[in-house]
């Protein structure tokens, strides 16, 4: 099963609405159109923002289907603080800390942050990808909003994300496309795969995960699985691991061969091969 997908790039042109601002916030507007990555494992929308003299951008990573995001936002021109980040997705008014977030540096002392979040409304259970709620959710948000993670807080005026999201549910499909699996099958299963009650090896999982954490500096280790009919790991992979060892660590190779999974049942309650992604402290 190969797992390989054409890179490419494509820009999408999408009108930004105003958002609501916090006091004091830095308001950044976009200073190009969104950029889809179409790459061999993962799927992401990056856009370029400024204000005055500040420049930033703001990246939304997918590994695989859903409303889960890896968000990443850095810049050249503002001071990251070392203080607890909180995030919205604007119109919202609530922000929260982040399920995990861990810190960035790139080139030409760019910096900033990595968290993973969804783009949903708090404490709301996410819409299937590509439903009326969901598009409805995305056509409705305005920005994200940045707290305490740079010299001045930021906000993001990104407009609405409904178009932004119909190609990111078109880079994901193809993803699980080329996994072997039928996109429009899985968008529709009765049960997704399940960790089931044998969690013996999962205690196991969680030490050997723990110590590649530390060995690589990442908040927690998130593993894409792919899973049969009976519940079987086929394939590993680390979505947080350098390429040259994200499909060969020590945690995959437990995975693989200890791992009991209830597998995911179709439409019509049949078992049917399905992915997982798996969490160094919690199960997604």
């Amino acid at each position: 099963m190969d797992l390989r997908l054409p890179a490419f790039l494509c820009a999408i042109l999408v009108l930004a609405a105003p958002a609501k601002a916090q006091d004091d916030a830095l308001v950044m507007t976009p200073s190009g159109p969104w950029v889809a990555e179409f790459a061999d494992h993962s799927c992401a929308l990056m856009r370029n923002f400024e204000q005055g003299d500040h420049s930033a951008m703001l990246e939304l990573r997918q590994f695989l289907p859903g409303r889960l995001f890896e968000i990443t936002a850095a810049s050249p021109t503002l001071e990251r603080r070392d203080r607890k980040l909180r995030t919205a997705v604007l119109p919202d008014d609530e922000t929260e800390a982040p399920r995990t977030y861990r810190r960035v540096d790139g080139d030409d002392n760019w910096e900033g942050f990595i968290y993973t979040d969804t783009i949903d409304r708090n404490g709301e259970s996410p819409p299937v990808p590509g439903s009326p709620q969901a598009i409805a959710r995305d056509a409705a948000i305005t920005g994200v909003s940045i707290q305490n993670g740079f010299s001045s807080d930021i906000v993001f005026e990104t407009g609405p994300l409904d178009e932004a999201m119909r190609i990111m549910r078109h880079c994901t499909d193809d993803l699980v496309s080329a996994w072997g699996l039928d996109p429009q099958q899985q968008r529709n299963l009765s049960r997704q795969v399940d960790l089931g009650s044998k969690v013996s090896w999962f205690r196991q999982f969680l030490q050997i995960s723990q110590r590649i954490e530390r060995e690589y500096g990442i908040d927690n280790l998130k593993l894409l699985l792919l899973v049969d009919e009976d519940g079987n790991v086929t394939r590993c992979r680390a979505t947080n691991l350098p390429d040259d060892v994200a499909a060969e660590n020590a945690a995959c190779e437990h995975v693989l061969k200890s791992a009991d999974l209830q597998p995911a049942l179709d439409a019509n309650g049949h078992a049917v091969a399905s992915y997982y992604l798996l969490w160094g402290y919690v199960v997604s």
